[in-house]
């Protein structure tokens, strides 16, 4: 532990008394020290002075916090909103919402769709199971939504759709159950999938495999959205099993891995991302061609709001009136169409146009002007709980009568001398640099544009699953009719916003942290095992120094042996090879240089029980009710632990503990295999890596 100076260990009077008590060393003709003298009043100034600066100086500021939490690779986390997937209702089937159409909560929190999407275009009709004994219709398991459907190796799951037979891309939502007494840890990004499942889709010819294009699900094993491709879409048939005439998806299970199997409590194709966020002005970028200088933009403010279009040439961005721009009606809804003409644009393969939509409300805010002075300070206009989403802000300056690009920066510190970036602060705003840390934007009217700003509630605009979305709209909505009607479906998939971080939060964070990744002792490296992203570990051992195929025990240096459980509902569970290494790898990243990981399954003993008891029931219902005694006293529910030893006394309670049994007589206990000790209780010290398991039970039963 450092010792920490203390600066600030004088009070004023001590620091003025000092002071005068010099004087006589320093100008013994001085002799008046009352308080009317001048040149006491300009000693109690700097006492004063000293003691401000002492103060200071003894002060560990929220800037210097956020520099030495920077060194440890800490970062404050930043606002974020709450986000949720909405199931469309079966009443507004057909109905085609643009991205970013407003919707609100039955709590008066507003939502924004995260992309275009026309509800009931894939509806999920019906589901079938293929097993050893026949076909088997499991729709109203499904449709439960309480009792998991399990889908095992072997078995192939039929689902039924309609509206993909001309759609080659689509996505399915699978909810999965989770109720098990191991929690998975979080999945993440690049993790291996615990199981490799293979989906087709079923044609005349039979089926035909798909591309899962993008897979939230990590092969069915927790709950989200699977995309998947079918050039061509999935042609309707009666799936080869004379089913009713649909769209027929299967999933079949090819490597079940080491864990539980598939448990599936729902699934739907009818449903969006939803977002907690008012967007007051988006970009939107085009690569145009000379041969199409025509563009469609389909969201919720390019029909409700207003519109401003920029090329690119050489220098920059500029804006420019294009040739057309009007909003049509397509497919039932509106849309944007813009034409623009050709001698505006530069032809590079490269983004040439830039459409901003944004509120007519915000048409006074997204234009700003700039005064050219270092430090420039932007104000904005939030009202109640709203919060700037920095990630979603984008502004364009002018200079030399082009628009460039400037970005968002954590802090000016970081930025270099006339770099083109701006930072935020919820006190002062926008803030832009001062050409030391980050350009100064050039002068001007109107020089600075606000192209993408959206704001949100942060932790105050959450959510329950389950809630009910209304769409967000004037007096002919409040019309419409109950809100039950009005509803246009219900939201899952919950996962609440929060507020940005305070410093101090960051710190326990950081401390946290530190705990987690420690690696000193054998309880560390188990801690770390069984947090193992993507994950089910039911018990972690570590064993230092400790060689499990050694036929004498010897010590290894720098070794640590790590003997891992996965959670199945299998009776004598064990991990695969893809569950060992990501074991190792989580583990390999926070361990010590000089030592050496080796992560391994763990042996199974069978123990084997001969006894002798006296018993008020006849020999074959004592034999049932002594034998699950000692299952359960084996099971690895009854928290047994790797390695522990198998302790004679404590066979002869679970046998004693049977209603039946009056008394145990005589016992004799053993372990297959030859690496095992006994002591002189008749306890078996087994393999520090082995799980012991009931094996052979001979009981002899004598009525009394």
């Amino acid at each position: 532990m450092l010792n920490v100076p203390n600066l600030d260990d004088q009070r004023y009077d001590e620091i003025l008394e000092s002071a005068i008590n010099r004087i006589p060393y320093l100008y013994d003709q001085w002799t008046d020290f009352n308080a009317h003298e001048p040149g006491i009043t300009l000693l109690e100034l700097f006492a004063w002075y000293k003691q401000m600066q002492q103060y200071h100086l003894n002060r560990v500021t929220e800037r210097h916090k956020l520099k030495l939490l920077k060194l440890l690779g800490i970062k404050p986390e930043g606002l974020s909103e709450t986000t949720a997937m909405v199931h469309f209702s079966e009443e507004i089937k057909g109905q085609r919402f643009a991205k970013g159409t407003r919707f609100i909560s039955e709590a008066g929190v507003g939502f924004e769709l995260a992309s275009t999407v026309t509800t009931g275009g894939i509806i999920f009709r019906e589901a079938y199971i293929l097993r050893g004994d026949g076909m088997h219709e499991v729709t109203s398991v499904l449709a439960n939504e309480q009792v998991a459907l399990k889908l095992r190796e072997g078995e192939v799951l039929y689902l039924g759709f309609e509206g993909l037979e001309d759609r080659e891309e689509f996505r399915i939502w699978f909810d999965i159950d989770d109720s098990y007494p191991v929690k998975r840890n979080p999945f993440k990004a690049g993790d291996p999938h615990p199981r490799t499942i293979r989906v087709e889709a079923v044609g005349e010819n039979g089926p035909a495999p798909l591309e899962i294009s993008g897979d939230e699900t990590y092969s069915l094993s927790v709950s989200g959205a699977m995309e998947l491709r079918s050039p061509g879409g999935v042609p309707v048939t009666d799936g080869g099993w004379k089913l009713p005439e649909r769209s027929w998806l299967t999933i079949r299970i090819t490597e079940c891995g080491c864990e539980e199997d598939t448990a599936i409590l729902s699934l739907t194709a009818d449903f969006a991302p939803v977002r907690q966020r008012t967007t007051r002005s988006e970009l939107n970028e085009f690569t145009v061609t000379k041969k199409d200088i025509s563009l469609v933009l389909y969201s919720w403010l390019a029909v409700r709001g207003k519109a401003d279009v920029f090329v690119r040439d050489e220098l920059g961005w500029y804006e420019i009136q294009p040739e057309r721009l009007e909003v049509l009606e397509k497919d039932g809804t509106g849309v944007m169409h813009i034409r623009l003409k050709p001698e505006t644009l530069i032809f590079d393969a490269e983004p040439n146009v830039r459409v901003i939509c944004y509120e007519q409300e915000f048409q006074t805010e997204i234009r700003r002007n700039s005064t050219g002075l270092p430090n420039q300070q932007l104000k904005l206009m939030l009202s109640g709980g709203e919060r700037l989403l920095t990630d979603d802000l984008r502004i364009m300056c002018r200079s030399g009568g082009r628009y460039q690009d400037w970005r968002y920066i954590d802090s000016l510190e970081d930025a270099s001398p006339h770099e083109r970036v701006f930072t935020y602060d919820e006190h002062r705003g926008i803030v832009f640099g001062d050409n030391l840390n980050g350009a100064v934007p050039e002068a001007g009217k109107n020089a600075l544009y606000l192209a993408g700003f959206a704001v949100t509630e942060g932790a105050d605009g959450s959510i329950t699953g389950g809630q009910k979305l209304l769409p967000l709209g004037g007096a002919e909505d409040e019309e419409a009719g109950p809100e039950d009607e009005r509803a246009v479906g219900s939201v899952f998939n919950v996962r609440l916003g929060r507020d940005r971080e305070t410093i101090d939060s960051a710190v326990l964070r950081m401390e946290a942290a530190w705990k987690e990744g420690r690696t000193a002792t054998a309880a560390d490296f188990e801690r770390l095992a069984l947090q193992t992203p993507g994950r089910r570990v039911r018990q972690a051992k570590a064993l230092p120094l400790y060689k499990p195929e050694a036929v004498i025990e010897e010590n290894v240096p720098g070794l640590m042996t790590l003997v891992v459980l996965p959670y199945s509902e299998k009776p004598f569970p064990m991990p695969d090879e893809r569950f060992l290494e990501s074991v190792r790898k989580h583990v390999e990243k926070h361990r010590l240089i000089c030592m050496k990981i080796q992560v391994i399954a763990p042996t199974y003993v069978g123990i084997n029980i001969r006894a002798e008891v006296i018993a008020d029931a006849d020999e074959q219902t004592v034999y049932k009710k002594v034998r699950q005694a000692l299952e359960n006293y084996f099971s690895l529910d009854a928290a047994r632990e790797l390695g522990a030893p198998v302790s004679q006394s404590g066979v002869i309670g679970a046998i004693g503990g049977v209603d039946s049994v009056l008394g145990v007589t005589d016992i004799h206990i053993s372990a297959d295999g030859n690496r095992h000790q006994y002591n002189k209780h008749g306890d078996i010290i087994i393999q520090k890596h082995g799980i012991a398991y009931l094996g052979t039970l001979e009981l002899r039963v004598s009525r009394q």
